[in-house]
């Protein structure tokens, strides 16, 4: 079978990290050997088996505004660190020869790495000249106010890119909702369905729900949510029932000791979770799930059929989230609140709607990877012949 080098990088949360480790893993499964290059902070999972970590060195973004890169040390990275992590990989794809480069997010995304990414897959590509180069994308972009970035991206597409796998369902988000640059590039796109882990193709919901579950995904920008979902405790209905704040394997900088409410508060059950590797189990069990509307915390509470509140963060001109949230809530699938609107009272009369408002039934396309595998399985082929 081939091997396979994925390039992800995180920047201020951690689900595109999450997704290409769950693809890494059902490309490993199905005989294939893979190399994850993480450009992010260091991986909080273990790789499945079959899968190696590479950790570059590591850069994010310094804040939401995503306008300025730090390195490990919270400095701006130097020009000897590009340097550095363009040497990695190039060090990378000597010694473990992929057949295959899949890059996460670029060139609809990550704009900044371009500084790297381009010279290494130009150098791959001198070396081989056979290899398949493919990109992979989220259902949504964040909205570009300059549209000739997207005449750009779908530029860098046709120029570098043999295969465009999205991770979503057409019928229910279409990619050229947010890239109107679809047409240019539509030969080279494909859908795979939304991303899950397997074990979530056969959620069984609790036949008897019970409290709310706060999560904030990764939880770099959750604090206000927090805050916020603790005040409206006590003028919920459901106040008397367990609230479950998890914070994230990446945690706000909000310590819990803040969002630990005095006793004389207490009608009930509050748990404080830094982390919850079960997450989608325990909001398949909750009355309501509230969260931001990023990808991955989103597909799993579909996949739970649980009543679903969503905050989508939207600072500095971020869109993506907002344009997940209306297109879920057009479709019946979720509540939404606008973060400019979030207080206790508001917060809480969402969560009480919420939890009376019957879920419709789920058509979508769902995958554990097995569809993006075979994808990339294609397009080995047609580079070998």
């Amino acid at each position: 079978m081939a091997r396979i080098v994925i390039w992800v990088q995180s920047l201020l949360g951690i689900g595109h990290l999450r997704r290409m480790l769950l693809f890494a893993g059902t490309l490993a499964r199905r005989g294939h050997r893979v190399v994850v290059a993480n450009g992010g902070p260091p991986s909080p999972w273990p790789a499945a088996d079959g899968v190696r970590i590479v950790q570059l060195e590591p850069l994010r973004a310094a804040d939401s505004t995503f306008s300025l890169l730090l390195d490990g040390g919270h400095r701006p990275p130097s020009e000897a660190l590009w340097s550095a992590r363009l040497a990695q990989l190039r060090r990378l794809s000597r010694s473990f020869a992929p057949e295959a480069l899949v890059i996460e997010h670029f060139p609809f995304g990550r704009h900044a790495f371009a500084r790297e990414l381009l010279p290494w897959l130009s150098t791959v590509r001198r070396q081989r000249p056979a290899i398949p180069f493919i990109a992979s994308v989220r259902d949504v972009l964040v909205r570009k106010k300059d549209l000739s970035r997207y005449e750009e991206m779908a530029r860098l597409v046709r120029r570098w890119f043999d295969l465009v796998i999205v991770h979503a369902d057409p019928s229910f988000v279409p990619f050229g909702a947010s890239f109107p640059a679809l047409g240019a590039i539509q030969d080279r796109l494909r859908y795979a369905g939304y991303l899950v882990e397997p074990r979530l193709l056969d959620l069984t919901p609790a036949p008897e729900r019970r409290g709310v579950v706060i999560s904030a995904g990764g939880g770099a920008v959750g604090a206000r949510l927090f805050e916020t979902a603790l005040a409206a405790r006590r003028l919920s209905r459901l106040a008397a029932e367990p609230w479950t704040f998890v914070a994230g394997s990446q945690p706000s900088t909000v310590p819990f000791a803040r969002l630990a409410p005095p006793p004389s508060r207490v009608h009930g059950e509050v748990i404080l979770l830094s982390h919850d590797p079960d997450l989608p189990l325990r909001i398949a069990k909750a009355r309501v799930s509230v969260s931001q509307a990023g990808y991955n915390t989103v597909v799993e509470t579909l996949m739970a059929g649980t009543p679903m509140l969503l905050v989508p963060f939207a600072r500095d001109d971020e869109t993506e989230q907002t344009e997940r949230a209306c297109c879920l809530a057009e479709r019946g699938f979720a509540s939404w609140l606008a973060e400019d609107a979030l207080t206790p009272p508001s917060l809480a009369a969402a969560i009480d709607a919420t939890a009376t408002r019957p879920s419709p039934p789920l058509h979508l396309a769902v995958d554990a990877g097995e569809r993006a595998a075979m994808l990339v399985e294609a397009a080995l082929g047609r580079r070998e012949r």
